[in-house]
């Protein structure tokens, strides 16, 4: 289990670091899921799904994901938090800063262990809502909640010609776990998110042995 979680936090890094580009891809920026949730283990559960929705999309050749340090920097310099994007007035606006064509947001409800995860894509240009879906189950099901999720997303904003997103292989990773086994990973991958923004490299890398 201790190698697929290195690999998870490995692709993480790749995906942030250098991005997949096309000439005519859609430019797509996703801000870090808002949890809805009185379990404290939960609280940064909402960056961990985000970046699993990154990864399934990051497999079409249709999208360009915009990096998430390259987020995270506007996010400071124009002084927004890293919550609250509901507003999709708001959303768009610093979706224009990113040169993002779309911005994808959304919200993670924890009821009694069931998750419920909601997620909109704006159009930057109009700011309009063009998708709202949702997905939900167990936290062992993570990677069919995001499968999902992502399906959604290339299905609404990837011209026809490309392949459907449903007749691709999940990009996620995929293996054999228990409840327990599948907390621990997500959990740990969320916090390790959480500190590598804060640059708390050492906290990072502490999570991602746990």
């Amino acid at each position: 289990m201790k190698r697929c979680f290195f690999f998870v936090i490995l692709l993480f890094l790749i995906l942030s670091v250098s991005g997949l580009y096309a000439s005519d891809a859609v430019r797509i920026a996703i801000l870090d899921f808002e949890v809805q949730s009185t379990n404290k283990d939960y609280v940064y559960l909402g960056k961990g799904f985000a970046e699993f929705v990154a990864v399934e999309l990051s497999g079409n050749k249709g999208i360009q994901l915009i990096e998430r340090d390259k987020r995270n920097a506007i996010l400071e310099e124009q002084a927004f938090g890293l919550s609250g994007f509901a507003d999709e007035s708001k959303a768009a606006e610093l979706g224009k800063l990113l040169t993002a064509k779309y911005m994808v947001t959304g919200q993670l409800f924890d009821l009694l262990g069931n998750l419920i995860i909601t997620l909109e894509v704006i159009d930057v240009e109009t700011g309009t809502v063009v998708l709202k879906t949702k997905a939900e189950g167990a936290l062992v099901e993570y990677n069919t909640i995001t499968n999902k999720l992502g399906t959604s997303i290339v299905n609404a904003l990837v011209p026809k010609s490309e392949e459907p997103a449903s007749e691709k292989e999940s990009q996620a990773i995929k293996i054999t776990q228990s409840e327990e086994q599948a907390k621990e990973l997500v959990v740990n991958f969320s916090q390790a998110i959480d500190a590598y923004d804060k640059n708390d490299i050492e906290v990072a890398e502490e999570k991602n042995e746990e």
